[in-house]
């Protein structure tokens, strides 16, 4: 196991077949004819600070940063992105995948992180702590 495992869950949203499983408390995806929800938090406190962020392709790398305090979790809605995750204190430490909608992820303080968009992509991100901008440190991407 990875290191940087420790640090960053990344899961596969289910595929839900009724709202029942959410009333229950269950993330994940229930398909309609007239189209998805996805539902990522009913009642937890997991969203003091939600955005939904859009990931361009051709720009380069979003995030390169890490946070001391924030948990921070997101959900890929659509598109591909590649994502980057490296420990703040060793850059050699680090790991690369494929993020691909309905992937649920979490990131623990101390991980680095950026995304590269393979695809235009929309992410929903949300914390259970407020954003603070004194708890973003910009770091160097090995990637780069």
């Amino acid at each position: 196991m990875n290191k940087v495992d420790e640090y960053v869950t990344i899961r596969q949203l289910p595929e839900l077949h009724s709202l029942e499983a959410v009333f229950k408390g269950q993330l994940g995806i229930l398909t309609k004819k007239k189209g998805s929800a996805t539902f990522l938090n009913n009642g937890s406190v997991l969203a003091k600070f939600v955005a939904v962020l859009e990931f361009k392709t051709g720009y380069g790398a979003r995030g390169n940063h890490y946070h001391e305090s924030k948990h921070e979790y997101m959900c890929l809605i659509s598109g591909k992105l590649r994502g980057q995750y490296w420990l703040s204190q060793d850059p050699t430490i680090r790991k690369e995948v494929v993020v691909t909608p309905g992937s649920f992820i979490a990131i623990k303080p101390g991980l680095a992180h950026a995304y590269v968009a393979q695809e235009d992509s929309i992410a929903v991100e949300f914390s259970p702590q407020t954003l603070d901008p004194g708890d973003e440190f910009d770091t160097e991407n090995p990637w780069c």
